[in-house]
């Protein structure tokens, strides 16, 4: 109103557009606000805000944040499917499954979303749903693809160890305990290890465990876990990859998203070797199989 009826009031024509810029500028932040705080979230977090309940658009409120999440005493995560076998164990018929998903959960409809709703919607979407009660406040159903069998093992298998049989391993290792793995297997690590030459690379976790495992191998000295900080790239993963087959032992590199899968499927990596298993690892590594 005011542009129009400024009539020759230069002073006056100028504060108006001043206004009607600063309407469209505050317009346009008002409509894009949620695209700027989701992208914020997804960089720090690695979840947007389709999973804060405060921020919750479709539900318009009335669910919690994951921090919220409290396990209600007494009532425990259905059986059928919190006992699935450990999908990254190459002995395991889930081996060659995927993480479709990532669904925060709590032990009942109070929380933001019932572990039993979110698997149940996992199996009807053809998935296989593990519910990952590691940390106790707050439960994440991994949604696997539907499970099929692992591929033949080039590796040659191991005799294992236990107690004072496992030996210390001779390539880098970051752990503070002692770091040693079955004998037959020392030569084929360091042959993988030195054939690979990835600046940095290391064991992270061998003999004796450091933490409780899924897999069996982790107690029986048959398998290891290698990575460098920050991850590896495609081309690192690739030369792991070839470095371990060539020594007899079975490579897969663990990663948390699909699309961390697919950059690295991209760059030359074999999609067998790599498989996605959501919240169940903190940062992506290799576990090298003796079998």
């Amino acid at each position: 109103m005011k542009l129009v009826t400024s009539g020759g009031d230069t002073e006056a024509r100028d504060f108006a557009k001043a206004r009607l810029t600063a309407v469209i500028v505050g317009f346009i932040l008002m409509l894009s606000s949620w695209l700027i705080v989701d992208t914020i979230l997804q960089g720090l977090t690695g979840t947007g805000l389709e999973v804060w309940g405060s921020f919750d658009v479709d539900g318009c409120g009335g669910q919690r944040a994951p921090d919220d999440f409290r396990e209600i005493e007494g009532i425990a995560a259905p059986d059928s499917v919190s006992d699935l076998v450990w999908p990254g164990d190459p002995q395991s018929p889930y081996s060659g499954s995927n993480v479709m998903s990532s669904t925060a959960c709590a032990a009942t409809p109070a929380g933001n979303v019932n572990c039993g709703a979110a698997s149940a919607s996992c199996s009807s979407s053809g998935g296989t749903p593990s519910v990952d009660t590691s940390n106790p406040t707050n439960h994440v159903v991994n949604c696997f693809s539907q499970p099929t069998e692992s591929a033949v093992s080039n590796g040659a298998g191991s005799t294992g160890c236990s107690g004072g049989t496992c030996v210390p391993l001779t390539i880098p290792c970051a752990k503070k305990n002692s770091c040693s793995i079955a004998p037959d297997l020392v030569s084929k690590l360091a042959g993988m290890h030195n054939s690979a030459n990835v600046s940095g690379a290391r064991v992270t976790e061998a003999m004796p465990p450091t933490r409780t495992h899924k897999s069996p191998c982790h107690s029986n000295g048959t398998c290891v876990d290698y990575s460098k900080s920050g991850g590896m790239s495609a081309t690192e993963v690739l030369k792991v990859v070839n470095a371990a087959r060539a020594n007899n032992l079975r490579p897969v590199y663990e990663v948390q998203t699909q699309a961390q899968k697919n950059t690295l499927v991209a760059g030359g990596v074999p999609s067998g070797n790599v498989v996605v298993l959501g919240s169940w690892i903190s940062a992506p590594h290799f576990s090298i199989y003796a079998y």
